[in-house]
């Protein structure tokens, strides 16, 4: 024997008042047998019935509904579907619905919420939806103000008050800088180029506010002048290092040119490692350069952002001359995961050394540091693969060698 067993009833959906679309009302009920157990996945047949004045009133509207319950017995009605809810004076009674099962009656109860909203389309206190038809319309005149306002220009809130945010040039991009809007060039627009104090010179590249180092560092001096400690094959005095070293890649200076150095983390915290006005990024540098990629273009996503951020160089790269290439600086082969460089980021996997004096990776991943510090022992990192297409946090023991990035802030700039 089914029962039903009565969820809600009293949930309204009106859609398009202003179009003045079909009224309609929802009812959800459970169907059970004489133990209790939802029915799943059988058939029923609920006549729904609104009643004027009581629970044995006139009945005002009847509809037959052939349904099927879900998995958990459960049905949703849609009243009004059927046949017409719009002949209902709401305003001028008392309704009740009734609900039979198959021919049974389950049960009469009455509506509260639903006549009020329906009656409300009709009544002729109503909005009509139209601005203009509301008494004591509020002066808006002066608002919102302010001085010389331009074409194009942004008004927005800030400190009590109103700023105005001069339209930008043509190509630039909005985004944010300290809590306000910024116009600001987009990613992949080549910046000036920046030298090192051993003279070696490297090409940037702008990414929202942030101007990056568009080759991996390979200044042997911090830039007060100081050499930076080069232990070579000496494992004991890499490991044992404390104020910061770097190796080349297998100890091969012509790796230098190909993918630059590789520093320990006691190098990057000096905080002189990169040339005057610039900085190791932090932590929050690559996620704010990440969230600015993905925001720019709905076709990047934090899981092929870092295609994106390769340096095309790649053996048997799709991308043709210039790219397919087999000498190195260049990434490994992959049939899916290549670099594109939409950016002029130009990654390139330079390989890692490890504590113990090894090396690995070089042609697999881009390994970089930030300043920022995870523990006594570790430090927070970032990662490009050849076998994906993510870029993504990590980190790392602060005697291992990664490669470094230096960047500018340029809303510290304009700020000076």
């Amino acid at each position: 024997m089914k029962q039903l067993f009565l969820l809600l009833f009293t949930h309204l959906i009106i859609s398009g008042i202003m179009a003045q679309a079909p009224q309609s009302f929802q009812y959800q009920a459970v169907v059970r047998d004489d133990t209790g157990q939802p029915l799943v996945h059988v058939a029923a047949d609920i006549a729904i019935e609104i009643l004027q004045g009581g629970h044995d009133g006139t009945v005002v509207f009847s509809e037959l509904h052939l349904v099927e319950t879900n998995a958990f017995g459960l049905v949703n009605i849609q009243v009004g579907s059927q046949e017409s809810l719009e002949h209902i004076a709401w305003g001028d009674d008392l309704y009740f619905i009734r609900v039979s099962l198959d021919g049974n009656i389950m049960g009469t109860t009455q509506l509260l919420s639903v006549p009020y909203a329906l009656h409300a389309q009709t009544s002729s206190d109503s909005f009509s939806g139209d601005y203009h038809d509301l008494d004591n319309l509020p002066v808006l005149d002066h608002f919102v103000a302010v001085d010389s306002p331009e074409e194009g220009d942004l008004v927005v809130y800030h400190e009590d008050g109103w700023t105005r945010i001069p339209v930008g040039a043509e190509g630039q991009v909005l985004t944010i800088v300290n809590g306000l809007p910024a116009w600001a060039d987009p990613a992949g627009t080549e910046g000036e180029t920046v030298t090192d104090i051993d003279g070696n010179v490297y090409q940037t590249i702008q990414i929202g506010n942030l101007l990056w180092m568009a080759e991996n560092l390979k200044t042997t001096h911090y830039n007060d002048g100081t050499p930076i400690a080069y232990p070579g094959d000496n494992n004991q005095a890499w490991t044992g290092n404390t104020t910061g070293a770097y190796a080349w890649y297998g100890n091969d200076e012509s790796n230098k040119d190909l993918y630059g150095a590789l520093y320990n983390w006691r190098a990057v915290n000096t905080g002189i490692l990169c040339p005057e006005g610039w900085y190791v990024p932090e932590d929050s540098d690559f996620y704010a350069m990440v969230d600015f990629l993905i925001n720019s273009d709905e076709g990047y996503t934090s899981e092929n952002l870092g295609n994106a951020l390769k340096s095309c160089r790649q053996v048997n790269s799709p991308m043709g001359d210039g790219c397919d290439v087999t000498a190195h600086p260049r990434w490994n082969a992959h049939w899916l995961h290549y670099g594109t460089d939409d950016f002029g980021y130009g990654a390139l996997p330079g390989g890692i050394r490890y504590p113990n004096g090894s090396y690995d990776e070089m042609g697999t991943y881009f390994n970089i540091w930030t300043s920022t510090e995870r523990n006594a022992s570790t430090a927070w990192s970032w990662y490009i693969g050849y076998e994906d297409g993510e870029i993504a946090p990590d980190f790392m023991f602060k005697s291992t060698g990664y490669s470094v990035r230096c960047v500018k802030d340029l809303s510290r700039k304009e700020e000076d």
